[in-house]
């Protein structure tokens, strides 16, 4: 196939564009693909990871050494091997690794499967906090006898839980 645009050399680049719904195709010889800017496509993805993660510039040395308490990984480290150290370091990370996580997956906050058990927790300590919460503006507002109930009900739930482990 040659050039679209010369029509003397044989197109080595083809480029394919969509705007608006409306698709193209070009096809063009390497100097005519490099006359319109279209030369140099070849990079490595891994370039692009630090910039995923707030990273001015590949290899920019990061300000703020934080290292995580558990497994001493630091943020820079994470960037290199593109895989936290342990659980802990989503915490000690948090600030920096919650951005792109939440536009990657669209929430920080997990929504998969839980063991039964784990499931069972998850839920009691929702119902708790929500619970002390209650319990807490049912205080603030004096109303004794529902703050009262509140925290029988929280004793309740406590101890069924201990039963329960």
């Amino acid at each position: 196939m040659l050039c679209e645009k010369c029509g003397k050399n044989q197109a080595t680049t083809h480029i394919q564009k969509t705007v608006a719904g409306v698709s193209e195709e070009h096809h063009l010889c390497a100097s005519c693909a490099a006359q319109l800017g279209y030369s140099h496509f070849t990079f490595d993805m891994g370039d692009l990871w630090p910039y995923l993660f707030g990273e001015e510039k590949p290899g920019a040395a990061v300000e703020k050494e934080t290292r995580c308490e558990n497994c001493g990984m630091s943020f820079a480290d994470f960037l290199k091997s593109k895989r936290v150290g342990c659980a802990v370091c989503y915490k000690a990370f948090e600030e920096r690794l919650a951005p792109s996580l939440e536009r990657i997956h669209g929430s920080v906050t997990h929504r998969g499967k839980l063991p039964r058990h784990a499931a069972w927790q998850s839920e009691k300590n929702k119902k708790l906090a929500s619970l002390k919460k209650e319990m807490a503006g049912a205080v603030e507002s004096q109303n004794y006898e529902q703050a009262a109930l509140l925290r029988d009900e929280i004793k309740r739930l406590e101890e069924r839980v201990t039963e329960n482990e």
